[in-house]
């Protein structure tokens, strides 16, 4: 039933019924169940029994991951741990939960530093668990998995080089996997490499456009700043836009109108934001605005009004471009 989620977990909740006491159609349960329905809920209904039992803890824990608790996500995958402390999947969804809390939030706010860091050295220890367990396992798999975790761990403090060899690694592993792909480029656009990094995902977005492999090409297209790349950038932002997430929009946005501004291409411009109207923030929305009027003075004015409908929940790159646009009309108090 790949594909047919819905489905599936109708199938699974009617099966229960006859195997109350079957782990793996658990694990399926939990797997296939909506996004919404809390992880707590899920672990209540099964039971005591079958949530101690290491599988479906590592079924809980992916869950609680998908809801971005990770929290939730740490406490099953110990409980799993304690009872087969060598299976790597508990060590990687230690790793992932540590990576949770280490990466920037839905609207791109980070942790402070120090906590960034903690987070991360945490991560690349339970990576580190992971691969060495995935190894002994013969699981290809996990391994690839666990060397992207260590990768942006690595990223995260800096430690560019050693990124990059654990992405290359995984990319190696598995050439075909498009997280291993992503990973990859990703470690060239942090060691500055931004010509590579659209190179190599050049080829996978011609032949199947997945929104954020798109969005990694954009970037790394963009960031070369040459005109044929900016160019390309910015037919990759037109295309994908329709389809990307809510939360991914005004990081998108923010990078599609610094192309545009780049290359003077003001009407597309005008045409993209007028396009964006009623699925952005309001104060992404006057950002982008402010960032193409031509006037100076209704400039400041939209900017002015995007400030004052700035939030905690409003992105961090919809901020930053604010503020280079009071900048660059010599506002720096404003920025």
């Amino acid at each position: 039933l790949i594909g047919d989620i819905e489905r599936a977990f109708k199938l699974a909740t009617s099966l229960r019924f006859i195997y109350p006491a079957s782990s793996a159609l658990a694990g399926y349960w939990i797997m296939t169940a909506p996004l919404t329905s809390p992880v707590g809920d899920m672990a209540g209904d099964l039971g005591e029994i079958l949530v101690a039992h290491p599988d479906v803890c590592v079924a809980l824990s992916q869950r609680a991951l998908q809801q971005r608790n990770p929290s939730s996500a740490e406490a099953y995958a110990l409980t799993s741990h304690k009872t087969k402390p060598a299976w790597s999947q508990p060590h990687f969804l230690l790793a992932q939960a540590e990576l949770v809390r280490a990466l920037p939030n839905m609207v791109g706010a980070s942790l402070d530093a120090y906590s960034r860091f903690a987070h991360a050295a945490r991560a690349e220890a339970h990576a580190t668990e992971a691969i060495q367990c995935a190894r002994a396992e013969h699981n290809r798999i996990t391994e690839m998995q666990a060397l992207l975790n260590r990768s942006k761990s690595f990223l995260l403090r800096g430690k560019t080089d050693e990124g990059f060899t654990d992405a290359e690694a995984a990319h190696k592993l598995s050439p075909d996997d498009v997280e291993a792909l992503l990973g990859f480029a990703e470690s060239h656009i942090a060691k500055g490499l931004f010509q590579e990094a659209a190179t190599l995902l050049e080829s996978s977005y011609e032949s199947a456009p997945i929104v954020q492999l798109s969005a990694t090409y954009a970037y790394a297209l963009s960031a070369t700043n040459t005109d044929t790349n900016l160019d390309k950038a910015i037919e990759v932002l037109q295309k994908i836009t329709p389809d990307i997430p809510t939360e991914m929009l005004p990081p998108a946005a923010v990078l599609a109108i610094r192309a545009m501004t780049k290359r003077n291409a003001t009407e597309a411009a005008k045409e993209f934001v007028l396009g964006l109207s009623g699925r952005i923030d309001t104060a992404t929305e006057l950002t982008l605005q402010s960032a193409i009027e031509q006037d100076a003075s209704r400039a400041v004015t939209l900017a002015l009004e995007a400030a004052s409908h700035c939030s905690a929940n409003t992105h961090t790159e919809t901020k930053e471009f604010l503020g280079r646009t009071f900048m660059k009309h010599q506002r720096p108090a404003d920025a």
